[in-house]
C-alpha cells in the first residue's frame, strides 16, 4: 500500500497505518533477522564504535562552544 495522495508527508498517522503503508510484517523469530547480519560483523564492536563516536563529537562540540 502506498502513502495516500491526499495525505501530506507531515500529517501524523498511527503506527499501524504506517506499518501497513510500508508493508511491515511481524517477526516471530529473531533468528530470521540474525541470519541477515553478516557473520564477520560483531554487534558489540559496532555499539562500541557508535558510543566512542558520539563521545568524540560531544567533546568536539564542547570545545567549540
Amino acid at each position: 500500500m502506498e502513502m495516500s495522495e491526499s495525505r501530506s508527508f507531515w500529517q501524523s498517522v498511527s503506527l499501524k497505518e504506517l506499518a501497513d503503508e510500508q508493508g511491515a510484517a511481524v517477526v516471530s523469530a529473531l533468528d530470521s533477522i540474525a541470519a541477515l547480519w553478516p557473520a564477520e560483523d560483531d554487534p558489540d564492536s559496532l555499539l562500541e564504535f557508535i558510543i566512542n563516536e558520539r563521545r568524540e563529537r560531544r567533546r568536539a562540540a564542547a570545545c567549540v562552544a
